[in-house]
């Protein structure tokens, strides 16, 4: 009876153990099948594109050229094709040895070969790339600069890819002759990013600038919503060759229409507007070429002197002794509280994770001095203010007494990039000077147009308001400290009735904005006027 008994346990461990030998013998074996079609495939990635970018229009700010990607294999039938697209006859002799799959760009998609693949795909960057600096570049495929950096997220989630699958040897060598598989996701709706820009306008200001000056900004903001129309800063930089930038000069890679500089003569728009809601009626005085303010002199940029001057010849010639007695009228507290009131001192937060400089506003500790607060009248001492902070201060003047939040982001297209799927809020401009004190000012930089040192900016049709400021930056060409660099500015709005844009220009290491900068604006007012814009 034992020996029954341990025989049937004998068994039945021999029955269990087959049966488990087999479940793992099965398990094991689709594990296996598994690797064993993983490994018998090679993916080759074609190309992946990010998320789009569009202007206000829909027009698109990138991919807007195109260039085709040949996915080669390797092989007898696709060699004297191949020898086409690898110039370099020992690099053509290893690829067709290694048999791997490889991605060439190609001139045409007019190639054909067998074991060979031709896709017409986006070309990130154009060769002259719109709005360089807003846009930004990317390195390793991750955006590291601009819009392309602070949406680094966005577009990577509504990219696109192109891949191929190739069937491989044992030794993982592609097969000539079998199809491969391809996947592609152009097709399918992705979002896109919508910007304030016009690419119109963009093209406009981008021209007139570097038909001018190598070096500086120009904004153009639509002055009753802050809505950043144009952007442009000079010199620009290569988003497709980032490397070759690197060590250029003047520093590329620096976004000047965010970036702070000193405003020299534009400030005495806000000196104005300071005096007029402090309820100082702004008189006469005599410019005999300079003023003494305590023992220091400050000259006029006549130095013969105007003679005598009100406020409205004063800003049409740009005095500095009749801003400089006008701000120690008004007081440094008053000036101080109005430029803080337009905005001064403060960064422009424009999109998430990515915003303008906040400038350099004095402290009340550093007016004490009467001297510093002479400076501070006409926009010089430690002064000093971003493109975008400048345009939003033209626009309070041209908009009736409203300051606006510059804007640069409209929201997200739909899948097809043709209509606004969700927009972001909208902020509502703030009234920080009287309507009446406004038109005031308003009138008073038509006049520098039409009669004053703005001349070279006015446009052929609508006429125009402005004022131009020639900024001292304490900074020297020479050792010897002789010769001083100068910020050359035109700040201003067209047209001058009911006007619609503002239009800032800096063109630095020039001495006279009614030279070097003024026909700038000039030349982007009449463009977008024959455009109908």
């Amino acid at each position: 009876m034992e020996k029954r008994v341990i025989a049937v346990f004998c068994a039945m461990i021999l029955m269990f153990t087959g049966v488990y030998y087999r479940v793992f013998s099965l398990s094991e074996g689709q594990s296996m099948a598994q690797v064993a079609k993983n490994q018998s495939t090679y993916t080759l990635e074609v190309s992946n594109e990010r998320g789009m970018i569009y202007d206000r229009n829909f027009s698109p700010l990138v991919n807007i050229e195109k260039e085709y990607h040949a996915a080669v294999l390797p092989s007898p039938q696709s060699a004297s094709v191949l020898k086409k697209l690898i110039k370099d006859k020992e690099q053509f002799i290893k690829t067709l040895e290694d048999r791997k799959p490889i991605v060439l760009k190609a001139d045409t998609k007019e190639f054909y070969s067998k074991d060979m693949n031709v896709f017409e795909v986006g070309k990130r960057y154009a060769k002259h790339q719109p709005a360089v600096h807003i846009i930004g570049h990317l390195r390793e495929g991750e955006g590291v600069y601009g819009i392309e950096q602070a949406y680094n997220d966005f577009f990577k989630a509504n990219g696109s890819k192109v891949e191929i699958r190739y069937s491989v040897d044992a030794i993982g060598r592609a097969l000539s002759g079998e199809a491969p598989e391809i996947i592609d996701t152009t097709a399918q709706p992705k979002q896109g990013l919508v910007l304030t820009l016009d690419h119109r306008v963009q093209r406009i200001a981008e021209q007139a600038a570097k038909r001018y000056i190598g070096k500086g900004a120009v904004v153009v903001m639509d002055c009753r919503t802050g809505e950043i129309m144009a952007s442009v800063s000079l010199p620009v930089f290569d988003p497709n060759n980032v490397a070759r930038s690197v060590n250029a000069k003047d520093t590329p890679f620096i976004n000047k229409a965010f970036s702070p500089f000193n405003v020299g003569s534009s400030f005495k728009l806000v000196v104005t507007a300071a005096a007029l809601e402090n309820n100082i009626q702004p008189s006469g005085i005599e410019c005999k070429g300079y003023i003494d303010i305590n023992g220091q002199i400050f000259k006029c940029n006549n130095h013969a002197g105007h003679g005598w001057v009100d406020l409205r010849r004063a800003l049409q010639v740009s005095c500095n002794p009749y801003f400089i007695q006008l701000a120690r009228k008004v007081g440094a507290e008053n000036l101080r509280n109005t430029a803080i009131k337009f905005g001064f001192g403060r960064a422009n937060l424009l999109a998430e994770g990515y915003e303008s400089a906040a400038g350099n506003l004095p402290a009340m500790d550093e007016l004490q001095n009467p001297a510093d607060v002479a400076n501070f009248g006409f926009g010089q001492g430690v002064l000093m203010a971003t493109p975008i902070q400048i345009a939003r201060m033209v626009s309070v003047f041209a908009n009736g007494g409203y300051l606006v939040t510059p804007q640069l982001i409209k929201g997200y297209s739909d899948g097809k990039g043709t209509k606004m799927e969700e927009s972001v809020p909208e902020y509502v401009a703030n009234r920080i000077i009287t309507e009446k004190n406004a038109q005031r000012v308003h009138d008073l930089m038509v006049s520098v147009v039409e009669e004053g040192s703005g001349k070279k900016a006015k446009p052929e049709y609508g006429g125009a308001g402005g004022k131009t400021a020639s900024a001292q930056t304490g900074q020297y060409y020479d050792e010897e400290k002789t010769n001083e660099i100068v910020e050359a500015w035109f700040v201003g709005f067209f047209p001058a009735e009911q006007p619609r844009y503002t239009i800032v220009v800096l063109a630095q290491g020039m001495d006279s904005g009614s030279t070097y900068a003024a026909p700038i604006f000039k030349d982007i007012a009449d463009s977008m006027l024959k455009m109908g814009l």
